[in-house]
């Protein structure tokens, strides 16, 4: 699991670059850098090359971990970052360089050989399938960095490290939320203290009122005496006089103060409350978080649960892989029969396509590079006559080799079908033929083999090198006949029910539907059938409808096929002539 870990992190930062269109061109295990955490680090970025402009890059870096390309055709693209990613994991499983030699140049031409070591069997045969499509000689068939990102145990690192992210968050939150109760609290105490040292002075301040009027009273005492004494001591009585008024005014500030004192005494009363309140609201969210984290816990233990049953299923199609395996040697003698009739059955399909561009002003365009755009396909058809649309068929934002082009009228789709067939564009050959519907075509010899009854076994994985997904169900009887009122669909997700099946062909006249399940555990096989009202409803559905999404998968719809029925012979008459 760990080598899944560095896979994952390591092509997380390759992601990151090739988005912004650059690619490193160094990538090797010294540039590679796990930190004491154990996450890894992609470093030094002094050949990095922006693409923005051109699809490849001059040779720089370490010439072992190039790819064949590399030294063949003297440039570098995104697939020569997926070679050398797929170069230091086998080095990491291994121990060893898969083209290990002596020394360098001995190492470069078993690369450009293609002189592979081969994995041993203690690597599990995901991990050998990943790589063998990582270091594969053509280019065109490595997986891009998001199909490798995409792949279940990197998809489930990934989320159990963003799990491990939020559970930092919410216990940062926490501790944080912590500190402000301490904070408060700490308030709450020093407001406490600051109540007390005011009371202090509201008690002080009532002693220097009575203190005061003490001396009211003697004043007062005094000016009786003075009364008597008035007309000997005149000026006596006028300074007395003046006395009282400024006692008077002292008591009144007196005053004034034990009401202010009394007004702040109710403010620290209120804040206190307050701060009480607030203490409150924090338990409460407090209580919350530890909810919060608990979900949390219990949806990690959800996908821990789903990645189990995703194994379980992957046995069970390897189980299903080797019962394949057994028709092997009967196919590989059937394949030398159908070499031989390979080449008459293509030029009996060339002569119907001429015959049939009559009918039809939509042309099929195949054997297109991978770099080819629709824009480029229609100004070639534009050199014949009028194009009306022109399109790629492509698969994940990649193009899958061929496209289709609507002309303008008959004719003019019969003079391009003349002219540009087997024309040279971007450095490859096309060929052009009419396009017809599922209905329409007939069956063409079988070049390669299909998921059903192909004789390589487990050989040609999730990444099909034909160019498309293999066939996920039987292989058909060669003495059935295509049914005219039912529908195949292949590649079904397991969790996919019969109601969620016949609601995605929803507007269709539906008779009923079937999903394919094991007899022994009644688990679902990945395909099924829909059976449709009329022959005319199952034509309408293959004309608009070849490939339907299901559950974020990708699944195909072809006629369905049904084994002849025995032809039962009526008992014998024994009446009497």
């Amino acid at each position: 699991m760990k080598v899944w870990e560095l896979l994952s992190q390591i092509a997380l930062a390759v992601n990151h670059l090739h988005i912004n269109n650059v690619i490193h061109r160094d990538i090797k295990p010294e540039n590679i850098f796990v930190m004491e955490d154990g996450s890894v680090r992609l470093g030094d970025f002094g050949l990095l090359k922006d693409l923005t402009n051109q699809n490849y890059a001059t040779v720089v870096g370490t010439k072992v971990y190039h790819a064949p390309e590399v030294f063949t055709q003297k440039r570098m693209t995104f697939e020569s970052d997926i070679f050398a990613i797929g170069n230091i994991i086998f080095e990491l499983l291994t121990g060893k360089h898969p083209f290990d030699a002596k020394t360098e140049q001995e190492i470069i031409q078993k690369i450009v050989r293609y002189d592979i070591a081969k994995l041993p069997l203690s690597i599990s045969k995901e991990f050998g399938s990943v790589l063998s499509e990582m270091m594969n000689e053509d280019p065109s068939r490595r997986p891009p960095i998001k199909a490798i990102l995409s792949l279940c145990p990197i998809k489930m690192y990934l989320q159990i490290q963003e799990n491990k992210k939020m559970n930092e968050q919410i216990n940062k939150q926490l501790s944080d939320k912590e500190a402000n109760i301490q904070r408060l609290v700490v308030e709450k105490q020093n407001e406490k203290q600051e109540k007390e040292q005011q009371k202090r002075r509201a008690d002080q301040a009532e002693q220097n009122s009575r203190r005061i009027e003490e001396e009211k009273e003697q004043q007062k005492r005094r000016a009786d005496q003075a009364e008597l004494q008035v007309r000997q001591l005149g000026i006596e009585k006028e300074r007395i006089e003046e006395e009282k008024e400024q006692q008077k005014r002292r008591a009144d500030q007196a005053e004034q103060n034990s009401r202010r004192m009394k007004q702040e005494k109710s403010i620290q009363q209120r804040r206190a409350d307050q701060a009480e309140l607030q203490v409150r609201q924090l338990g409460i969210e407090k209580e919350r978080m530890k909810q919060v984290q608990e979900q949390l816990k219990r949806r990690t233990d959800q996908v821990q649960q789903r990645l189990q049953i995703v194994e379980e299923e992957k046995e069970q199609q390897e189980i299903r892989a080797d019962q394949v395996e057994l028709n092997s040697i009967r196919i590989e003698e059937e394949k030398e029969k159908e070499k031989e009739k390979d080449k008459d059955k293509d030029k009996l399909v060339k002569e119907k396509s001429i015959q049939l561009v009559s009918g039809s002003n939509r042309l099929f365009v195949g054997n297109l590079s991978f770099g080819t755009t629709a824009e480029q396909l229609g100004r070639l058809f534009e050199s014949v006559g009028e194009v009306i649309n022109a399109t790629i068929v492509a698969f994940n934002g990649r193009s899958m080799g061929y496209g289709f082009v609507t002309m303008k009228d008959e004719q003019t789709a019969l003079d391009a079908l003349k002219q540009l067939d087997k024309k040279e564009l971007n450095g490859k050959s096309i060929n052009v033929e009419v396009a017809r519907t599922i209905g329409e075509r007939e069956p063409l010899p079988r070049r390669f083999p299909r998921y059903g009854d192909y004789s390589g076994g487990r050989r040609f994985g999730r990444f099909s090198p034909f160019g498309r997904r293999p066939r996920f169900g039987p292989a058909p009887d060669p003495n059935s006949q295509l049914s005219k009122t039912r529908v195949f669909l292949g590649c079904l997700p397991f969790s996919l029910t019969e109601e969620e099946l016949k609601a995605a062909f929803d507007g269709y006249d539906i008779k009923k539907v079937t999903i394919a399940k094991s007899p022994a555990t009644g688990r679902a096989l990945g395909f099924g059938y829909i059976e449709f009202a009329n022959e005319d409803e199952q034509k309408r559905v293959l004309r608009e409808v070849n490939v339907v999404t299901l559950v974020g998968r990708q699944c195909h719809v072809e006629p369905a096929h049904e084994r002849p029925k025995p032809i039962s012979t009526p008992p014998p008459d024994d009446s009497p002539q």
